[in-house]
């Protein structure tokens, strides 16, 4: 095993089932795809199109002509944020 290995495994070893739930997902949706687009060869255009995962797949959260940046202040604000 690698020390990166060893590193990620003492990372994770403290973690709740339900937070390595999340990151297995994560590596099986992102990570794997990704290091298997790299080594097949796919094109750029694919490969940095944004990926959406879980149950809100496809779905839009933002109603459409919404500025979601206009609410940036108030919640910096809420988040004792200074900009």
């Amino acid at each position: 095993m690698s020390t990166l290995q060893m590193e990620f495994m003492e990372t994770i070893e403290g973690l709740s089932d339900d937070t390595m739930r999340i990151l297995l997902e994560v590596v099986k949706q992102v990570v794997l795809p990704l290091d298997h687009k790299e080594s097949v060869g796919s094109s750029s255009e694919h490969q940095s199109k944004p990926r959406r995962m879980g149950s809100l797949k496809g779905q839009r959260l933002i109603a459409e002509g919404y500025d979601i940046d206009e609410s940036n202040d108030e919640i910096a604000k809420m988040f004792g944020v200074e900009k």
